[in-house]
């Protein structure tokens, strides 16, 4: 495998853009998601409310410390989704509607901690990023369904199966098509970024791996990372979302984030801290912080410098494009982002 360094190298266009994050709202901390469906803007509350168009429409029962709480919202199937820890603290549960159609037993140690995770509604097809839960054993266990990815199909028969393990942390991931966009938060060393298509069961080598990373030699054939950066960047990634062949991310602790795309060229964002999810609604990035704070960079076509006629996907796939892109060019250094090629 070749570890391709790719240097960016800082450029200060911020002026002749005008992109810089715009505070467009305020809900109450600690906010942990937001999602858009049909004009309507859903945030989860980690101590349980859940949001639509900043108003409480339901309090589920939970506790909410550390990693645990009410942690991701989508609309599947005309059903409000929620991905909320048990009020006893030993389960992560997919809650649609009131009912729940997924439960994930996080004893055998009970941990606060990396619990995952979030949902994508495709079609009929809902799917679900867990967390390993702190013990090295649940992520290559494809009897356990901590530190997976999982697809739940709801017709015509209800089905739950393994699409991916070997996952830490996946906080946040996005689907476009048949292909899979998974930002897994790292340990000590790593934050990474898989990106696979049409998954099947692919070991992505938690905890044998830490991005490329060898910590262990017991995992099978592993999968690594498209990307992946060092904790001199930043120390814990939140994906992400994928517009016109850009695979958007940001970090946590470090308000790192860019653009990626298939051909090696990166648009750096400009630094946002604590953001604990990013989406894309009405040409622009939508960001929600921990403490609640809702942000907006608008990517405007009309200060573009360049308008591109087509797009494509990181794998070089062509798509149609949206709308158009800006280089946003953001730092006072250089950023060291490594991407990943077999030999």
């Amino acid at each position: 495998m070749n570890k391709i360094l790719i240097f960016l190298l800082v450029q200060c266009f911020l002026n002749s853009v005008n992109a810089q994050w715009v505070h467009i709202g305020k809900v109450p901390a600690v906010a942990t998601d937001i999602y858009y469906h049909e004009g309507d803007e859903y945030i989860t509350l980690q101590q349980g409310r859940l949001l639509k168009n900043r108003q409480t429409i339901h309090t589920y029962p939970t506790i909410s410390d550390n990693e645990r709480g009410l942690l991701a919202v989508c609309v599947w199937n005309d059903k409000v989704c929620v991905n909320v820890t048990s009020q006893d603290g030993n389960k992560q549960l997919v809650i649609c509607d009131q009912d729940t159609i997924l439960s994930v037993d996080y004893t055998n140690p009970t941990s606060n901690r990396h619990r995952g995770g979030d949902l994508v509604p495709i079609g009929d097809t809902l799917y679900y990023s867990t967390g390993y839960g702190a013990n090295f054993n649940h992520a290559q266990d494809l009897n356990d369904l901590r530190g997976k990815l999982i697809r739940i199909i709801d017709k015509p028969n209800f089905s739950v199966d393994i699409i991916a393990y070997g996952l830490r942390n996946p906080w946040r991931f996005d689907v476009k098509g048949d292909t899979f966009y998974i930002a897994d938060v790292g340990w000590n060393d790593r934050e990474e970024i898989n990106i696979l298509i049409d998954p099947n069961q692919e070991n992505l080598g938690w905890p044998c791996y830490e991005g490329s990373l060898k910590h262990l030699d017991t995992c099978s054939a592993t999968t690594f990372p498209t990307y992946e950066y060092s904790h001199d960047v930043g120390e814990s990634i939140t994906g992400g979302v994928f517009v016109d062949g850009y695979y958007y991310f940001l970090d946590f602790r470090s308000g790192f984030g860019a653009g990626l795309s298939y051909n090696g060229r990166i648009l750096l964002l400009p630094q946002k801290k604590d953001v604990t999810a990013l989406t894309f609604n009405k040409n622009s990035l939508i960001a929600v912080d921990y403490n609640g704070n809702i942000w907006a960079l608008r990517l405007n076509p009309k200060t573009s410098v360049k308008r591109y006629a087509g797009s494509y996907d990181l794998l070089g796939r062509q798509v149609e494009p949206s709308w158009n892109q800006i280089e946003i060019y953001f730092n006072t250094k250089n950023i060291e982002l490594w991407q990943l090629q077999k030999d």
